[in-house]
This record gives structure tokens, C-alpha cells and sequence, in this order.
């Protein structure tokens, strides 16, 4: 129980990163902000495991097999058994977030933090990250839905296109000399299920 709510809060502390970054700004007024979210879980089941070498291997679903070697931050690898299930999930939400050139903008920074099992519970895992950027937009072509986009402190431009249709819509509203910040934060979670 003190790792599930050790875990919750981590990934929530994270994953609220997206909003909260703007409400510690004082003097925000974002033009639009879009955030999109990708989920994937997994599943596998351990097929073979050496505690001397900490090797472990698992098949998938689809009969695909994988072997690897757990790192010396798994803890209680001695309580998975030949049988278990592996289970791993992991979000990504990256919000985009457009600004005037005279707004506050939160300053680029990357921010990791790791929750593991204790001793004597079952081998669990939460790793979560969140990278902040900063950009100044140098172009905007609405019509191929492309941004161009460069570093506060000059460099190479980078031009990205613009996928999703309700910020294609918004692409309008972007003019060279407005910000854009990009907030991507991802948390992967890893458990082991007792085999039934």
C-alpha cells in the first residue's frame, strides 16, 4: 500500500506539471494550449529467470519473447517466480502552449524522480520525467501546417508539422515572434502479478 500511494503521487506531481507550470508564472496569458496524451499497458509472462545473473526472460501475447538483465535498482527480484506477469504501463502528455513574445514563460528545465518497492513487497517500479522548452516562433505556414520554430539563444531552425486538426485550425492565430512552450512529461509504471 505505501508504494501504490508513494507511486500515485509521484506520477500525479508529474503529470500535473502541464497546468500548474502556467499557475506559478505570474503574468501568463497563453494564446491557445493544446495537450494530447498517449497511453500503452503491456503484459508478459516470465518464462525463465536466473537470480545469480539477475537475467529474466518473458513472452508477450503475440509469442514474441525478450531476455534482460534487471539492474541493481529492482529490489525483491527474488520473490518472481517462472509464471508471473509482468505488467508495464506508460503515458506521455505533451502539452503545447502558445504565448504573446512579452509573456512570462516558465524556464527550460528537466525533472526526473524514481518510486520503487520497498523491501519485502513485490518488485515495483515507477519512473516519471518531465522536460520544459521554450521556443520562439520564426514562421508559420498554415497552409502545409508547418511551424518553424528556434531556441531562445538562436541556432538551427527547426521546422515541425502541425498534425493534429484542432491546432491546425489554430494555426492562424500564430504569428513569428510568439512563444511556444512544449511541456512533455512521461510516466512508465512496472509491476509483477502473482500467477494465479
Amino acid at each position: 500500500m505505501k508504494f501504490a500511494t508513494g507511486a500515485a503521487l509521484l506520477a500525479a506531481i508529474m503529470t500535473a506539471g502541464a497546468t500548474g507550470i502556467w499557475a506559478q508564472t505570474p503574468g501568463t496569458t497563453p494564446i491557445v494550449g493544446l495537450t494530447t496524451t498517449t497511453n500503452a499497458t503491456d503484459t508478459a509472462r516470465v518464462t525463465a529467470l536466473d537470480l545469480a545473473t539477475r537475467t529474466m526472460t518473458v513472452a508477450f501475447p503475440d509469442g514474441t519473447t525478450s531476455t534482460g538483465k534487471a539492474g541493481d535498482a529492482v529490489q525483491n527480484l527474488a520473490q518472481v517466480k517462472v509464471g508471473d506477469t509482468v505488467v508495464a504501463a506508460y503515458q506521455e502528455r505533451l502539452s503545447f502552449v502558445l504565448s504573446d513574445p512579452n509573456t512570462a514563460t516558465p524556464s527550460n528545465r528537466d525533472t526526473l524522480g524514481a518510486v520503487s518497492a520497498a523491501p519485502g513487497q513485490k518488485p515495483a517500479g515507477v519512473l516519471a520525467s518531465q522536460a520544459v522548452r521554450t521556443y520562439y516562433v520564426v514562421a508559420v505556414n498554415p497552409g502545409a501546417n508547418t511551424i518553424s520554430i528556434v531556441k531562445p539563444g538562436g541556432g538551427q531552425i527547426r521546422t515541425v508539422g502541425v498534425t493534429d486538426a484542432a491546432a491546425q485550425k489554430d494555426l492562424s492565430r500564430v504569428k513569428p515572434g510568439d512563444k511556444l512552450t512544449v511541456i512533455d512529461t512521461q510516466v512508465l509504471f512496472a509491476g509483477i502479478e502473482r500467477k494465479a
